[in-house]
């Protein structure tokens, strides 16, 4: 996934995973579900396991699910969403890279960065520098502020 393949800002969460994954209820009738039960907890993160009992479903089933409706598996999925949502952050607000990882739960800031440069291949700084060249109007990421209470 890349940073640079984005072009618009103010889409819900739910509206650019539909944008980002297209059809993806069609492929899946635990598709929408999942990614209710990821949203209404947003960031707090929905262990696997409680996922999969609160769908009636094996964990493996739940990994099979997200695959067929996603391509990529279920923790993939929730790191994905939320690494969008840290690119929103630190686009489109002042906090700090410390409080953007406190914002979405991570331990460290450290852990932020680690997760960000597998998700884009680059950190949050480097990020931050290459976006700045591009209007923020263009750039698609979730607009994830809603969603967050601080």
């Amino acid at each position: 996934m890349s940073l640079y393949s984005f072009t618009r800002s103010d889409m819900k969460l739910n509206e650019f995973i539909a944008w980002r994954f297209p059809g993806y209820n069609s492929l899946s009738v635990y598709s929408q579900k999942i990614i209710d039960i990821l949203i209404s907890a947003f960031p707090q993160k929905q262990a696997e396991s409680f996922v999969a009992c609160k769908l009636h479903i094996s964990t493996r089933w739940l990994q099979y699910e997200c695959k067929k409706a996603f391509g990529i598996t279920y923790g993939k999925l929730y790191r994905y969403i939320r690494m969008n949502a840290c690119a929103y952050l630190i686009l489109y607000t002042e906090y700090s890279y410390t409080d953007i990882s406190k914002i979405l739960n991570y331990s460290s800031e450290g852990s932020m960065d680690r997760d960000f440069f597998k998700e884009f291949n680059c950190t949050p700084s480097e990020a931050e520098k290459y976006l700045s060249k591009f209007d923020k109007r263009n750039i698609k990421l979730p607009n994830v502020s809603y969603l967050i209470k601080i």
